[in-house]
C-alpha cells in the first residue's frame, strides 16, 4: 500500500493522460470498472468501463491509470459512498458535453460532493476537492495502478468486499477525527484496519472451508466416473450436515431403479444444489460476521482516536510524537484516566523546575565511549559541466507550461481552427502547452562527498530505564506531585526512545509495573492515580530491581531511586548487590526531593545524585557526573 505502485478502492478517483497533456479522470466501484463520462456527438453519457477502454480512447493515450493517494502516507483514497454515487449516475447523461465547462472532472466531483453546480472543470481544481472532501485538506499525490498484473483478487469476491469495508472504515474514521489524519497515527490506522481485514478474512474463509473441501472432493469423484449410490448417500450425509436439508427426495430418487447415466445425473443435480447451499450460507453468514466485527471495530477505534485526541495534547506538551503512543490506547478511554494524563502533563508544563529536572533525568546514562570503523564522507572539490537554463542557443527537448514565445507548431496549429481553440485554451489554462526547451552547457566549481574508513569513537546507546519510587506517607504532598510528574515525564522519554522502562513503587509493600510488558498506559496511569502511604524501606525495592537487571531485557539498565530519603540504610546484602551490578555497566542514580541526602556511606553507592526543591524549584547536583549530564 506504501509502495510506488498501488491498488484503488471502490470510489477511487483515477485518471490517466490523453494526448496534448489533458487528463481524463474517473472513479474506481470494483472489479476492473471505472465510472467515466464520454462525449458521444456532443452529448454526455455516463458509462461503466474496464482498465482498457478508460485508456484506450479515440484520443491515444498512455499506458498508466493513477490513483489519489495521500500524499504523507501514501495510502490510497476512496469511498464506498463515492462508489455508489457513480454507479447510480451510470446509464445517465443526454445533457450537452462541453470540453471546459461540462466535463470528466466536473462528473468525478460531483461523485465525491454530491453538487451537479460544482465548477471543478481543470484538473487542478478537481484535486483540491479530493484534497478537501477525502483527505482533510492534506495534500494528495497520484501513484500508478499496476492494472495489468491486478488480476489476484480472490474467486468469491471477498477480498474484494473486504477491501470496500475497510476502505469506507477509513474514510468515516477520517470524517470523524481530525487526529486520525496525523502524520504520526494515519500510518498506524492503516495498519490497523489493514490488520483487521487480512485476520477477517482468514476466519471467514476458515468457518465453511471443510464444506467447501468435501464438496470438491466428492465432484473430483464424480468427475473420475463414480456415481454408486453408497457414494450419493454420503454425499446425501455432507449436504443435510451443512444445510440441514430434507434429503428425503433424493433418497426417494436413488431407491428407484436407475441406470447410470441417471445415478450420474442425481449426484450431479445434488452438488449443484449442494453448492448453491454453501454459498447461500457463507454469504448470509460473512455479511452478518463482517457487520457484527465492523461495529465492535468502530467501537474500538473510536474510542482509541478520543483518547488519542486527549493523549496529543499531552504527548505535545512532553515534546512526543503521538503516533508512538497508538499502540497504548488499548483500553483506554475513561474520563478519569485521560484527566489524569492531563493533569500531569499540565504540572509538567508550568513547573519549571521539574521539567528541568526530567529532562536531566531523561539523559543520566553516563556515555561511555568505544572504538568501530566508520565510513566517514568529505568534501571534494571539481568542475563539472551543467544546463544553462538561461541561454536560448540549443534547443535540448520539449517541455511544457505557458510559455507562448516558443510553442511547437503543433500547438500552434489549434488557433487556426475555431473548433481547437477551447482545447488550447485549456491547455494554457492548466500550463501544459508544449514549447521548446532551449539549453547550453557552462562550467562550474562543484563539491562532491568522498568517503573514507576512519576509527571512530562512539557513545553507547540509551539502555533500559528503571524508575523506584518511595510511595510511603511522608512523600505525601508536594514530594508525591514531584515524583509523579517526574515518572511520567521519564515514562514518556523512554517510549519515544524505544527503551525499556519498569516502575517499582515501593513503601510497606512494593509493586511491579513492567511498561514493556503492558504496552498499553493503564500500568503507569494506574501508579499516577495511587495514594502515597505508609512506612519506607527501599532495601527490598532495589533488591527486585537490580534482579530485573539480570534479566536480558534489562542488561546494562539505569536505575533511578525517587524518594525524600527518610529512611534506614541499605543493608550490606544490597549494597553487594548494588556493587556487582555496576561491574555489569549498570547505573544507579538517585533523586533527594525536599531535603538533603542523607546517606551516609550509601552515598558513594550511586553515580549521581541530585536534590530538588520544591519551595525554590531549585536542583542541586552533588556528584561530578552530573556535570557531563548536563553539559
Amino acid at each position: 500500500m506504501f509502495g510506488t505502485r498501488v491498488r484503488p478502492r471502490p470510489g477511487s478517483v483515477v485518471h490517466c493522460s490523453l494526448a496534448f497533456a489533458v487528463e481524463h479522470s474517473g472513479i474506481f466501484v470494483g472489479r476492473d470498472q471505472i465510472i467515466e463520462i464520454e462525449n458521444v456527438d456532443g452529448k454526455k453519457n455516463i458509462r461503466s468501463v474496464d482498465t482498457y477502454d478508460f485508456i484506450h480512447r479515440e484520443i491515444p493515450t498512455g499506458f498508466n491509470i493513477h490513483v489519489a493517494c495521500d500524499a504523507k502516507t501514501g495510502i490510497v483514497l476512496g469511498c464506498k459512498n463515492i462508489a455508489s454515487s457513480a454507479k447510480a449516475a451510470e446509464g445517465c447523461g443526454g445533457d450537452e458535453y462541453h470540453l471546459l465547462l461540462d466535463n470528466c472532472h466536473k462528473f468525478t466531483s460531483y461523485c465525491i460532493t454530491g453538487r451537479r453546480d460544482n465548477v471543478d472543470t481543470l484538473f487542478t481544481l478537481l484535486e483540491m476537492t479530493i484534497s478537501r472532501k477525502m483527505n482533510r485538506g492534506k495534500p494528495i499525490t497520484w501513484k500508478v495502478w499496476n492494472y495489468q498484473d491486478d488480476d489476484d483478487w480472490s474467486p468469491d469476491g471477498l477480498d474484494e468486499l473486504l477491501e470496500a469495508e475497510c476502505a469506507e472504515l477509513d474514510f468515516e474514521l477520517i470524517e470523524g477525527h481530525e487526529i486520525s489524519c496525523h502524520d504520526g497515527v494515519r500510518p498506524r490506522l492503516h495498519d490497523e484496519l489493514r490488520a483487521w481485514q487480512q485476520q477477517l478474512a482468514v476466519d471467514l474463509r476458515r468457518r465453511f472451508a471443510n464444506n467447501f473441501a468435501a464438496l470438491e472432493e466428492a465432484k473430483r469423484s464424480l468427475a473420475a466416473g463414480s456415481y454408486a449410490k453408497e457414494d450419493i448417500r454420503r454425499d446425501l450425509n455432507g449436504f443435510s450436515e451443512a444445510d440441514q436439508a430434507n434429503t428425503s427426495h433424493w433418497e426417494q430418487r436413488i431407491n428407484e431403479p436407475l441406470d447410470n447415466l441417471a445415478l450420474h445425473g442425481v449426484r450431479a443435480d445434488i452438488h449443484y444444489e449442494w453448492q448453491r447451499s454453501l454459498e447461500r450460507q457463507r454469504n448470509e453468514y460473512c455479511l452478518s460476521e463482517i457487520a457484527r466485527r465492523r461495529a465492535e471495530l468502530m467501537k474500538e477505534l473510536n474510542g482509541r482516536l478520543n483518547a488519542m485526541r486527549e493523549i496529543a495534547d499531552v504527548a505535545g506538551e512532553l515534546g512526543i510524537n503521538p503516533g508512538l503512543l497508538w499502540d497504548r490506547t488499548r483500553g483506554i478511554g475513561a474520563h478519569s484516566d485521560l484527566e489524569t494524563l492531563k493533569r500531569w502533563a499540565d504540572y509538567l508544563k508550568h513547573n519549571e523546575g521539574v521539567r528541568r529536572l526530567s529532562e536531566l533525568l531523561g539523559r543520566m546514562r553516563r556515555a561511555g565511549m568505544s572504538d568501530r570503523l566508520e565510513m566517514l564522507k568529505s568534501l571534494e572539490r571539481y568542475y563539472a559541466d551543467i544546463p544553462d537554463v538561461e541561454a536560448r542557443s540549443e534547443i535540448v527537448g520539449i517541455t511544457q507550461g505557458r510559455d507562448l514565445t516558443h510553442l511547437l507548431p503543433q500547438e500552434l496549429v489549434l488557433l487556426a481552427v475555431p473548433d481547437s481553440e477551447l482545447l488550447f485554451d485549456l491547455k494554457y489554462a492548466e500550463g501544459r502547452l508544449m514549447s521548446y526547451d532551449y539549453n547550453e552547457m557552462i562550467q562550474v566549481e562543484c563539491n562532491r562527498e568522498v568517503e573514507r574508513a576512519t576509527r571512530v569513537e562512539e557513545k553507547d546507546k540509551l539502555g533500559p530505564m528503571i524508575i523506584c519510587v518511595d510511595t510511603s506517607g511522608s512523600m505525601s504532598g508536594e514530594p508525591e506531585c514531584v515524583a509523579k510528574a517526574i515518572t511520567l515525564a521519564l515514562a514518556m522519554k523512554s517510549i519515544e526512545q524505544k527503551r525499556e522502562c519498569c516502575i517499582y513503587s515501593f513503601s510497606t509493600n512494593i509493586e511491579e509495573r513492567d511498561l514493556s510488558k503492558h504496552p498499553g498506559l493503564q500500568e503507569l496511569l494506574d501508579f499516577l492515580q495511587m495514594s502515597f502511604n505508609g512506612g519506607t524501606d527501599a532495601s527490598p525495592a532495589i533488591h527486585h530491581a537490580i534482579k530485573k537487571m539480570e534479566e536480558k531485557a534489562y542488561a546494562r539498565a539505569d536505575l533511578l531511586l525517587i524518594s525524600d530519603f527518610i529512611m534506614p540504610e541499605f543493608t550490606a546484602e544490597v549494597k553487594q548487590q548494588i556493587q556487582h551490578a555496576r561491574n555489569r555497566n549498570c547505573r544507579l542514580h538517585a533523586l533527594s526531593i525536599g531535603r538533603p541526602l542523607t546517606l551516609g556511606k550509601s552515598y558513594a553507592e550511586f553515580d549521581g545524585e541530585w536534590q530538588y526543591d520544591p519551595a525554590t524549584m531549585g536542583v542541586t547536583y552533588l556528584n561530578k557526573i552530573v556535570a557531563d549530564v548536563d553539559r
